[in-house]
C-alpha cells in the first residue's frame, strides 16, 4: 500500500464502494462517468482486499503467541 493508504478507513470505503455499486446499477447512468466510477470501484475493492489480508495476518499473529 502506498503513503496515501495508511489513511485508508474500511467503513469509508465500503461506503464509497456502496455508492458506486448503487450508481452503477442505475439504468439511466451515463457510460462516461460509469466506467470512471468503474475504475474507481476496482481500486477502492483492491484496497479492502488488501486491508482485509493485513487484518488477518495480525490475527494470525496474535493468536500464534502464547
Amino acid at each position: 500500500m502506498t503513503k496515501q493508504d495508511s489513511k485508508f478507513n474500511y467503513s469509508e470505503a465500503i461506503d464509497e464502494l456502496e455508492k458506486i455499486t448503487s450508481y452503477l446499477e442505475d439504468p439511466d447512468a451515463d457510460l462516461d462517468l460509469a466506467i470512471q466510477k468503474f475504475e474507481r470501484g476496482q481500486e477502492i475493492a483492491k484496497n479492502i482486499e488488501q486491508y482485509l489480508k493485513k487484518a488477518e495476518n495480525t490475527i494470525r499473529t496474535i493468536k500464534t503467541k502464547p
